[in-house]
């Protein structure tokens, strides 16, 4: 049960509005055609690319720090 609560743990803290874009990408992947789910899926990454966790990401990662998402 420990490994299981610090993977929730650490998907919690992470960017969670790029990992529920990515579940409903997956979720949709087996019932649309190849064109249609590679046009979901660059929509999606327009949208993270825009975030503020995108941002943050990036800035953390030039900081060598730890990232703090805020799901925004």
């Amino acid at each position: 049960m420990p490994a299981a609560q610090a993977l929730a743990d650490q998907l919690a803290s992470g960017p969670t509005a790029a990992f529920a874009a990515t579940k409903m990408l997956m979720q949709h992947a087996a019932k649309t055609d190849l064109d249609t789910q590679l046009d979901h899926e660059a929509r999606a990454q327009k949208s993270c690319a825009m975030s503020l966790d995108y941002t943050e990401g990036v800035q953390a990662f030039l900081d060598k720090r730890n990232p703090r998402f805020t799901g925004e």
